[in-house]
């Protein structure tokens, strides 16, 4: 991935006392990391299938000016996914301590914050996310 433009940061003690515990047992963290970045990179494109924030909040629907350029350009009628390329975008990098997911599309901040458009949050972390960023790191301690 290249170095993304836009990121969230995530942290949480008892991810982070998994991962110490982890980091004794192993000096290379990369596996779970790469395990909990591809599973990350399958929850998020999910969100783009469902069109819903990372809290279930449905994404809010497309104006009927959008809906209409999008048929009479041949686009996807899918909210943020005009032409794919933001859905396209998300990846993840593995770094020793930490995975980043992010995007290098330069708009994506514009609809994950809503700067001047309709904000539809696509990076995020919910509980069950958590909850399977745990089980990933439990399954690796065991």
């Amino acid at each position: 991935m290249t170095d993304p433009i836009f990121s969230l940061s995530y942290q949480d003690q008892r991810v982070q006392n998994l991962l110490a515990q982890l980091q004794q047992r192993t000096s290379n963290l990369r596996p779970v990391l790469a395990e909990i970045g591809e599973e990350m990179l399958r929850r998020t494109d999910l969100r783009f299938e469902r069109e819903e924030d990372p809290s279930g909040v449905k994404w809010r629907p497309l104006s009927a000016r959008t809906i209409a350029w999008k048929q009479a350009n041949s686009r996807i009628l899918k909210r943020l996914q005009s032409t794919g390329r933001l859905r396209a975008s998300i990846t993840y990098r593995v770094e020793s301590d930490r995975v980043i997911i992010g995007t290098n599309v330069s708009y994506a901040y514009k609809h994950q914050l809503g700067v001047g458009v309709p904000q539809r949050q696509f990076l995020g972390i919910n509980q069950a996310d958590e909850d399977e960023i745990i089980a990933i790191l439990q399954d690796h301690l065991i």
